[in-house]
């Protein structure tokens, strides 16, 4: 309602729904996968993770996925700048932008 008063707009096709447990932990997630969530005719996905602002959040609660994500950028930094010891340094930051 409130959407259509300032004519937003919401994609359904570009939403994910991901339900994060709290405390202990419980099959809500399971649960969760019946349920059907529409915007606009388009059915949204429920998802287990799902990246947001360069981090994944996980239904699990586990930070897992995004220390995963995070090592692996610090192992393309490593290897441009062992790669390019010599090279002054801003050729590595343009190398770093386009690369990482």
């Amino acid at each position: 309602m409130l959407a259509n008063t300032f004519s937003l707009g919401f994609n359904g096709s570009k939403s994910e729904c991901i339900v994060v447990e709290y405390g202990q932990k419980t099959s809500s997630v399971s649960s969760c996968r019946n349920v059907r969530f529409t915007i606009g005719g388009s059915d949204i996905e429920i998802v287990d993770s799902w990246p947001h602002l360069r981090h994944v959040i996980s239904c699990n609660s586990n930070d897992n996925l995004d220390i995963e994500r995070c090592h692996k950028l610090v192992t393309l930094v490593n290897s441009v700048l062992c790669s390019f010891v010599s090279v002054d340094a801003i050729v590595k930051m343009k190398l770093l932008k386009n690369y990482c």
